[in-house]
């Protein structure tokens, strides 16, 4: 043919003898020989061909595919040095050399393609080959022989192979717009190789020429066994479809972006970079002559730059679009981020720099509300993912004051999402919150809002970042100021008042400022963040009022904490108050502090006295003479501030009802009978009692009032009838007169024992004073002078002080008496002997004295003879073992479930046993006591249920009393029979049963205890169930396991007959 021969001539002119120089410095560039291929495949997407069949043979390939036929031109071009004919730079024949590779196999490649058939011999002559009917005019096809000598065919055949099974592959064609249908076949090779692609829109509205959808299907098959293995992929792909078109492609499955390994940037479709992202780029790059790298420099790479910037807005773009049609979920932005980073100075760097702009300016973060995204300036990062499981967007918005922002996915906290994480701390500031930046911003508005398990949760995973340690702790939240505490009326407050006063306990106690929300402190989460965080204890009146409050009253300089002394003052005596209800050994601690006011000055109880208008009270007989110190009217005024305080408690704690009794000392007494009974009276007294080392007490001799006896001063009738109506109920505290044994030795026997009728130092001014006024006579006098029958009537008022004054009729009054009442001559003679001898009356008076006060030293002297009458007559006949300790056994797993079943069974069958009785009749028997009493011994050995006493009968049985919870009177008729299995008895000492049964007392919660817990088999401990008795007192019932599981059987048996 001419053209082969016009060209031929044209390329000997051309390039002379330096074309075989020439072509061996091109294909030298290339440093893998099978870089042909991707030519081949190129020149056919060049041509627009859509299918490519590639057949290896031993010593040949054969490449076929359907794109344009060959013209002229195309034969020039290939024939040729630099004359490619793709002259728009986008396609690599834009060099001239791209065909040229082909020579590193072959010396005589051969061409079929329409009307041409050709072989071209060394590397530029075109000479014309016979034509082929296995060929397609419409079909192009390349015979590349393996006769180039340097490279045996076997070697070529290897290489070509191994090119063509692992570089050809569904991601090598990806970048391809014409070819979808990739074939090959291999002599030799048990396998064959097909790639097809599908490419469709999808977005056909708004984007039909920017935006598909790529599907990969590889199918490889056994050439022997016909069996076939397939590998599917799908891809986005966006273009901008410009002229240089710039593409990105994102492999997807389903709408889930998944990461490509080892992704390219493609310049040409050979030419190809590593791209270290997680997606495809594709754009037209000037490439160096080898095509192995992109033209950078501010000379050679400005085209190169341009095309960057082209490839950052379709990123953009992408992203965007991805963002709106769901595909860019929170793993799906951890897989495509962070865009790798390249070298400040590679022509690439455009593609990282665009990523952090389109970061801060695009709402492009996913959050933890799907679909929704948000700009860097909006998001803040919790420091721990499960910080978002606690305070979700809106809790973020109220706390932080900022209505738009949100919370960075809580993902992006995880390990797994590190990269990212760093990519946005590196190029942004990010407001990174821990638990402490929330939770010191809550209020109790905030936190009235939320539920009991919010609560819950938040508490349970905070607590240990609360609790301080002895160590520096950045974490450490101090919750102190936090009203994390829920009350009763449904209020958030803080554990401490702005002193530090706690305004709560965990037990709720009367005293508490505030009462805990009871299904609050029931939770074990919630109960232990009060415990251990905010330092709430359980409330111990006791240890609170000893450890707290009287030590600040040693003195009566005392230091109150707040700055309102008598209210802080008024809740310390209702603490001491409940304190002594718990234990009255408080009274003895308070003796002498000083824990009570007359409003300006603080005083010890027994200097204060309680205000009364009463004359029994005695303040108006003492007026002038003792200083009566009121206590303040604000203990009484009656608000809320006082309440639980009344008289009672004011005089048990030592206060004065009236005027105190102060007893005289020796000296005051001994004074007293010289006064009024003469110094040789006084004398008697000091040697024969009071030089004595004991003195007996039946006498109370020293007994007297503050005042007495200044009161008999300036006396007036109205003072007079004032003290008898003081002194009358007082009466029988005092004696007027007795006898005063005293001796040596403390127990009054022997010689050296005296005895004396003496009066008490009340009784010497009660007789000798002129107090006492009588009928027609102006002038008071001492009982001793008058008769009684001639007292003023209005000393019957005080009846009891009078019958017991000695007036002067008292001798023939008793003669009267005597004569009305002994029958017995001779004994009443002997009565009257005595009376009227004086002397032999005191001898025998005195006797009688001294042989009660021996009988009353003996009680304390005969202490054995004390232990016998203790032990009684009957002997223990077994010693026994009495402890505090009670032994359980415990049950296995296997003897739990058959008593669980045993214990179904037997109360059911005591429903179907009730005993009938008619209609209007009641049955009150109790036939199964016995049986419960047996069973009770079994299980607790006798020990009580609830103080673990033990009581062992003289005969060695031990006594106890079973007690019913519920009394069966109570209980429905059919239940009758099923106490005999000891579910409704407690086994008590008689105290507590007493206690059980006639105290108060508070069991309330016994059935929801009951039903939450369960028995631990292999357990040897009692399962503890809590009640008050009395109410306000914490006890505790013990129960074994076996008794137990009775017991829970029964309510789950009753709640499903009831």
């Amino acid at each position: 043919m001419e053209l082969y021969k016009q060209i031929s001539d044209a390329n000997r002119i051309k390039y002379g003898t330096e074309a075989e120089k020439i072509l061996r410095i091109i294909i030298n560039q290339y440093n893998d020989r099978t870089h042909f291929i991707y030519e081949i495949l190129q020149n056919a997407e060049d041509a627009g061909a859509t299918r490519i069949q590639f057949h290896l043979e031993k010593e040949k390939l054969v490449i076929k595919h359907d794109g344009r036929p060959f013209n002229e031109k195309d034969i020039e071009g290939v024939c040729g040095i630099a004359n490619g004919t793709k002259e728009d730079g986008t396609r690599i024949g834009h060099f001239g050399i791209g065909f040229k590779s082909v020579y590193c196999y072959t010396e005589h490649p051969y061409i079929y393609s329409g009307e041409y058939h050709f072989v071209i011999q060394n590397q530029l002559f075109p000479k014309e080959v016979p034509g082929s009917q296995e060929i397609a005019y419409d079909e192009t096809c390349m015979i590349l022989p393996f006769d180039k000598g340097e490279v045996p065919s076997s070697i070529a055949y290897q290489e070509i192979r191994d090119a063509l099974t692992k570089k050809i592959t569904a991601e090598s064609i990806i970048m391809l717009n014409q070819i979808s249908d990739v074939r090959i076949k291999i002599d030799g090779y048990p396998e064959k190789i097909e790639i097809n692609k599908a490419k469709y829109s999808l977005d056909k509205k708004a984007y039909a020429d920017n935006v598909f959808g790529l599907s990969m299907n590889t199918t490889i098959t056994n050439t022997r066994s016909k069996q076939t293995r397939t590998k599917d992929a799908d891809y986005l792909f966006f273009t901008d479809a410009n002229a240089e078109a710039t593409a990105i492609i994102f492999r997807v499955e389903g709408k889930e972006l998944k990461a490509i390994k080892n992704s390219k940037i493609y310049a040409f479709f050979p030419t190809a970079k590593e791209a270290h992202q997680n997606f495809y780029i594709h754009a037209p790059f000037d490439t160096t002559p080898a095509r192995d790298n992109f033209k950078e420099g501010a000379e050679y790479g400005k085209h190169n730059i341009k095309l960057i910037k082209a490839v950052g807005e379709l990123i953009w773009f992408a992203f965007q679009w991805m963002k709106n049609h769901q595909y860019l979920s929170i793993s799906g932005f951890n897989t495509v981020f962070p865009v790798y980073e390249y070298e400040a100075d590679d022509v690439l760097y455009g593609i990282y720099q665009n990523s952090i702009d389109m970061i801060r300016e695009e709402a492009l973060l996913p959050t933890n509300v799907p679909g929704e995204f948000k700009k860097i300036q909006e998001i803040c990062v919790p420091l721990w993912g499960i910080i978002v499981d606690t305070f979700d967007d809106n809790d973020l918005r109220a706390l932080r004051r900022k209505r738009n922002i949100s919370w960075l996915a809580k993902e992006f906290s995880t390990e797994a999402y590190h990269d990212v994480r760093a990519f946005l701390n590196q190029n942004f500031k990010l407001e990174t919150l821990e638990w402490k930046d929330l939770v010191l911003n809550m209020d109790a508005f905030f936190l009235s809002q939320k539920q009991l398990s919010w609560m819950e949760a938040l508490m349970s995973r905070i607590e240990s970042y609360c609790i301080k340690r002895a160590t520096y702790d950045s974490h450490y939240i101090d919750v102190s100021q936090i009203p994390f505490v829920r009350t009763v009326s449904q209020e958030q407050i803080c554990a401490r008042d702005e002193h530090g006063k706690l305004q709560v306990y965990l037990n709720n106690p009367d005293i508490a400022k505030y009462r805990i929300e009871s299904t609050f402190i029931k939770n074990e989460s919630i109960r232990s963040f009060y415990r251990r965080a905010l330092e709430i204890p359980e409330y111990n009146i006791e240890q609170e009022t000893i450890e707290n409050i009287l030590p600040k009253y040693e003195s009566a300089n005392v230091k109150f904490k707040t700055k309102d002394p008598i209210t802080e003052n008024i809740d310390d005596l209702k603490v001491i108050k409940d304190a002594i209800y718990t234990n009255t050994s408080i009274l003895e601690r308070i003796k002498d502090k000083y824990i009570v006011t007359d409003g300006k000055n603080w005083y010890r109880p027994e200097e204060m006295y309680l205000r009364s208008n009463d004359t029994r009270s005695g303040y108006a007989l003492v007026k002038g003479i003792v200083r009566i110190k009121y206590l303040a009217d604000t203990y009484f005024d009656g608000t809320i501030r006082s309440l639980k305080l009344d008289e009672d408690f004011f005089k048990k704690i030592g206060c004065n009802a009236g005027i105190r009794m102060i007893p005289a000392s020796r000296d005051e007494y001994l004074r007293a009978i010289r006064k009024y009974c003469g110094a040789k009276a006084e004398s008697d007294y000091r040697t024969n009692i009071f030089f004595k080392t004991y003195i007996s007490k039946k006498l109370d001799w020293s007994f007297n009032y503050e005042g007495f006896p200044d009161i008999f001063t300036d006396m007036t009738k109205e003072k007079s009838l004032s003290i008898a109506r003081f002194l009358n109920p007082n009466a029988m505290n005092f004696d007027i007169q007795g006898e005063l044994v005293a001796a040596d030795d403390q127990h009054f026997s022997g010689k050296n024992v005296e005895s004396m009728m003496a009066y008490s130092m009340l009784g010497l001014q009660l007789c000798y004073e002129k107090w006492i006024y009588i009928q027609g006579d102006p002038f008071p006098h001492t009982p001793l002078e008058i008769d009684k029958e001639d007292l003023l009537p209005e000393y019957k008022t005080a009846k009891r002080l009078m019958a017991i004054l000695p007036f002067k009729e008292v001798k023939s009054a008793l003669t009267e008496w005597l004569d009305a009442n002994i029958d017995d001559k001779s004994d009443l003679n002997l009565i009257k002997h005595y009376l009227s001898d004086p002397e032999a009356l005191a001898k025998v008076a005195k006797a009688m004295a001294k042989n009660e006060a021996q009988m009353e030293a003996k009680k304390n002297k005969i202490k054995s003879a004390k232990e016998l009458i203790e032990q009684g007559d009957r002997k223990q006949r077994e010693s026994g073992k009495d402890d505090m300790e009670l032994e359980i056994s415990p049950i296995s797993e296997k003897g739990k479930l058959k008593r669980e079943q045993n214990l179904d069974r037997q109360l059911a069958d005591s429903m179907d046993n009730f005993i009938s009785v008619a209609r209007g009749l009641s049955f009150s028997s109790r036939p199964s006591n016995k049986e419960e009493r047996i069973f009770l011994e079994q299980e607790y050995d006798g020990h009580c249920q609830i103080c673990l006493k033990q009581i062992r009968k003289y005969n060695g049985e031990h006594y106890f009393e079973a007690i019913n919870i519920i009394k069966f009177s109570k209980l429905p008729e059919r239940l009758a029979n099923s106490g005999k299995y000891g579910w409704n008895s407690l086994c008590l000492c008689p105290n507590c049963a007493a206690e059980y049964n006639y105290c108060s007392k508070k069991i309330s919660s016994l059935y929801d205890q009951v039903m939450q817990m369960e028995v631990e088999p292999g357990s040897e401990e009692t399962l503890d169930i809590g009640i008050e008795m009395p109410e306000g007192k914490a006890r505790r019932i013990r129960y074994s396991p076996r008794h137990f599981m009775a017991l829970k059987e029964a309510f789950k048996i009753f709640a499903d007959e009831k």
